[in-house]
């Protein structure tokens, strides 16, 4: 629910306070590795996804992983450096 009332915001308000954009960002890396550590492949895992449905909705690993890209991407509002100490260092 926070992550679709955040990308809310981002998107449709155009919010740039970076901490909804750090925020979101988080949250988007945490579903990507939730994702990857379930080794989901498969299909969504939540219906009824909301308009402003993010990778929290999605479920497999390639779509949370391209949300990611695609915010990190189109975002120029979020602290790099804080967003890397999110990813993981082992090369996967």
């Amino acid at each position: 629910m926070a992550a679709a009332y955040l990308q809310y915001l981002v998107d449709e308000k155009q919010e740039a306070d970076p901490s909804f954009h750090n925020w979101l960002a988080e949250l988007y890396i945490e579903d990507t590795l939730s994702a990857r550590h379930r080794n989901d492949d498969g299909e969504p895992r939540r219906t009824g996804a909301p308009k402003y449905s993010c990778p929290l909705y999605i479920g497999s690993r390639k779509r949370a992983y391209d949300g990611l890209l695609a915010f990190l991407d189109n975002s120029t509002h979020y602290d790099v450096d804080r967003v890397f100490i999110h990813l993981p260092m082992d090369g996967q």
